[in-house]
């Protein structure tokens, strides 16, 4: 079936339902993709429900070359490692991607050969596996912000991508919801990232003054539990409006605050993502009478307060790079992007701590495709 008109199509596989009922197939071997023929197919959006289906697999085992295709989209489809490269490389001239975000090795490949990382094996220079790469956008779940993109190892491919997207249109990242999207453009405009680091990913920022690389690792890894811990307890909070509390939640929450009050903390990064926390459940127990006797808004009141005064300083002498669109977007701003001389992009980011959108700007950055 030639459709040599066709500009842009949109499908939604699904592996419970047959794709064949209006084709009778000559060949049951092939896939719905054998069966077409997009000689100047320039948009493709393919959705699924999370689970791999065989039409695709089979099209993936032996894709046909697709040097049409300007602009992809592929959300929940299920796609196993290496399922992504290989549907790159049969589309050398694409400019636009909308995707999950990549398994770890499609993402490190994906990166290759991009801000001085992966360019140089025995000698030989990487290709990057799309070199027209315009604009790109990675939807997270939940857990892949926690495991991947709070964590500074398994981040940094995605760091190296941003510079060498974004000197053209877009590099964004839409999160499960406003509370990740914040607790994302804190931690990352507060990391002391560099992308000159050593190219096995082991850069870490320098130890606080008086502390070792031990002490440093310790306190990173404290901090890192503590705010998983409120993330639980602001869980929890949230459910106790169709099912009660457990008995001990108020005296567990009472513990954890006071290791958190106990903290010595001199630096806007080591308290970003505890300062989204406590911004949150702030906001959220304010009309609840819950744990009153251990005046749990009072205190986190008062952190916030302690706290305010070092992040935003420590905000004002940093080049902000991560802000905030619309509800649970964070998009990358270049080096020399202009949008830096404007007040509004710091705005974003210390509105997006105050739980304040009421600046976060739409018409700053395109939106994507799909």
């Amino acid at each position: 079936m030639n459709l040599e008109s066709l500009k842009t199509l949109a499908l939604r596989m699904d592996p419970h339902t047959d794709h064949y009922d209006f084709v009778e197939l000559a060949d049951s071997s092939k896939s719905l993709f054998d069966m077409l023929s997009l000689p100047n197919l320039e948009t493709l959006k393919l959705s699924g429900s999370g689970v791999l289906d065989p039409s695709l697999a089979s099209f993936i085992r032996c894709p046909s070359p697709q040097a049409s295709l300007r602009k992809l989209c592929l959300r929940k489809l299920g796609l196993s490692a290496g399922h992504l490269s290989k549907l790159l490389q049969v589309t050398p001239n694409l400019e636009e991607l909308i995707t999950d975000l990549p398994e770890q090795g499609d993402l490190n490949r994906l990166a290759a050969g991009r801000s001085g990382v992966g360019t140089s094996v025995a000698n030989t220079t990487v290709a990057l596996l799309v070199p027209k790469l315009r604009g790109l956008v990675f939807h997270l779940r939940a857990y892949e912000v926690t495991y991947t993109l709070l964590r500074r190892h398994e981040r940094r491919p995605i760091l190296l991508l941003a510079p060498a997207v974004v000197e053209e249109p877009y590099f964004r990242l839409v999160l499960p919801d406003a509370e990740a999207a914040k607790d994302a453009q804190v931690d990352l405009n507060m990391d002391n990232y560099d992308e000159n680091a050593d190219s096995e990913g082991h850069h870490d920022s320098p130890e606080p003054a008086g502390m070792n690389t031990d002490e440093n690792t310790a306190l990173r890894n404290k901090l890192f539990h503590f705010r998983m811990m409120l993330r639980q307890a602001l869980s929890e909070l949230k459910r106790a409006t169709t099912s009660p509390l457990r008995p001990q939640f108020a005296s567990d929450l009472n513990t954890l605050l006071q290791e958190i009050e106990a903290l010595k903390l001199t630096q806007g990064r080591q308290i970003a993502n505890l300062y989204v926390r406590l911004h949150f459940f702030y906001s959220l127990n304010r009309n609840s009478t819950r744990g009153e006797k251990f005046l749990f808004r009072e205190r986190a009141k008062r952190l916030i307060t302690k706290w305010n005064l070092i992040i935003t300083s420590d905000l004002k002498n940093r080049k902000i790079h991560w802000a905030i669109k619309g509800q649970r977007s964070i998009v990358y701003i270049g080096r020399d992007d202009v949008c830096h001389g404007l007040p509004q992009i710091k705005d974003t980011v210390y509105d997006g701590l105050e739980d304040n959108q009421s600046s976060l700007m739409d018409i700053m950055w395109p939106d994507p495709i799909f």
